[in-house]
């Protein structure tokens, strides 16, 4: 364990070093958005491809009214409400709005389904309708605007505070671009709220006080007809605007890519004809186009690639392994990325170590790994696997084995006083032999002494 904790900050600290210290390559150019904020980020990933004062705090005009609906499809995805449902609005529905800000004409005690009043109170931006569907959810406004400020903090949505359901004109009501991605993000991933914003027009049943209503939606890159039309829109929120200028929420898809783009606080400006031309939808054509072609997916690591040859000791054969990334990974990148600008940060374990890679290796075993770095951010990993087995030279291992052992100084110690032993016994033996021998001489000395004394006494006698 102690070892896995060194090679993870090793690993931690030669990533971030390698992402600081490489040189950004040139990004695409920079499609300077005319408009007080502007965000556009790929869904897919969450990647964020441009950013424009996406923090700053602005009123959500009319992109309020996607919280709005948002907290209606999911009532009616719970059960507690259904399209069907009749509704009679309340004789203060439109308190704070005024008859003249009704977009739909409701009159106090109308009966309308509520499929409808969905549909006006977010393709049209009917406020009215908006005030109608939260006292039926919620029971009251006041309730209603409580849900749509949790469900934003829920979502994330540190500088976003709802004061009504329409966003309507009011200090204490703001929000920020980031969040205003946050919640439409959400809302895209319901089918009911896709098939409701992407409607370019509706037809309202009748009512005791109305012949059915046509209802059309505000955002005109729906509509065919028109010279905002965007054929790759699959939905969106138009704002009408306030002191800042025009906003605009929208959902494209172009082959793989699926983008949301959020522009805010975007002023008219005039056209050579002398007509005033919405900044908001020009400029969000621009940003979705510069989009979907200047990003594609591409494969930046392919898992045949080989990235290291590696020697390996006590090797049977070359005694070499190569290695390989254990995936290919693909990533969302500029279209101008050239393979230069493609940097692949390869640790290898044994390397990193300091000890020898030894054999045996089997193939697929996990020797290192690799990130891959694009302008200084690193965007994909793999681990390195060996490419095949490796097997061992049981004769060389036999020897290094050996070779090992006698280096560990216990052993040496041990061989150096069993040494002694033997030449303390050798000294032992060789005096204990010449001992004996000089005792031997000795013996035969006396005996030779001792014989030649009877010769000469008997001699003597005689």
């Amino acid at each position: 364990m102690k070892k896995f904790n060194i090679f993870t900050v090793f690993l931690t600290v030669v990533t971030s070093v390698a992402v600081s210290v490489t040189p950004a390559a040139c990004a695409l150019d920079d499609p300077e958005i005319q408009a007080g904020s502007a965000l556009l980020v790929e869904i897919n990933t969450g990647k964020i491809l441009y950013q424009k004062n996406e923090d700053d705090q602005v009123a959500p005009g009319d992109t309020a009214k996607v919280m709005t609906l948002l907290l209606a499809v999911e009532a009616i995805e719970d059960g507690r409400a259904s399209l069907l449902d009749t509704v009679t609005p309340s004789e203060t529905f439109l308190d704070g709005i005024g008859e003249d800000d009704d977009v739909l004409g409701i009159r106090t005690g109308e009966t309308m389904k509520l499929q409808d009043l969905l549909y006006g109170a977010y393709i049209t931006a009917g406020n009215g309708a908006c005030n109608i569907v939260a006292e039926h959810l919620a029971g009251d406004i006041e309730t209603f605007v409580g849900w749509m400020n949790s469900k934003a903090q829920l979502l994330g949505c540190a500088g976003t505070k709802f004061s009504d359901p329409s966003g309507l004109d009011d200090i204490e009501q703001y929000t920020t671009p980031w969040d205003q991605y946050l919640i439409f993000n959400d809302a895209i991933a319901h089918p009911l709220f896709i098939k409701i914003a992407g409607t370019p027009s509706y037809k309202t049943d009748p009512t005791d006080y109305s012949r059915e209503r046509t209802l059309v939606n505000t955002n005109q890159m729906l509509d065919s007809t028109s010279a905002h039309y965007y054929n790759n829109c699959v939905a969106g929120c138009y704002d009408s605007g306030g002191a800042g200028g025009r906003g605009f929420l929208s959902y494209a898809e172009s082959g793989e890519l699926a983008l949301i783009a959020v522009l805010l606080d975007a002023a008219d400006i005039e056209g050579t004809d002398g007509t005033m031309r919405d900044q908001s939808y020009f400029e969000t054509s621009r940003l979705l186009e510069w989009g979907f072609t200047g990003f594609t997916w591409q494969v930046v690591l392919d898992e045949t690639e080989i990235l290291r040859r590696v020697r390996v000791e006590l090797a049977d054969g070359t005694g070499d392994v190569e290695l390989r990334p254990d995936r290919t990974i693909s990533v969302l990148a500029r279209t101008d990325l050239e393979p230069e600008d493609i940097v692949k940060q390869v640790v290898v374990y044994a390397q990193v170590s300091g000890r020898p890679l030894t054999a045996p290796i089997g193939a697929g075993a996990v020797l290192g790994e690799v990130t891959v770095i694009i302008d200084g951010n690193a965007c994909g990993h793999a681990e390195l696997v060996a490419v095949r087995e490796v097997g061992l030279n049981e004769k060389m291992f036999i020897e290094s084995h050996v070779r090992d052992t006698l280096n560990i100084p216990w052993v040496q110690m041990c061989i150096g006083a069993l040494l002694l032993l033997v030449l303390g016994y050798a000294v032992f033996v060789v005096r204990d032999i010449r001992r004996r021998r000089q005792r031997r001489r000795a013996l035969e000395e006396m005996k030779r002494k001792i014989i030649e004394d009877r010769k000469s006494h008997e001699k003597f006698y005689q």
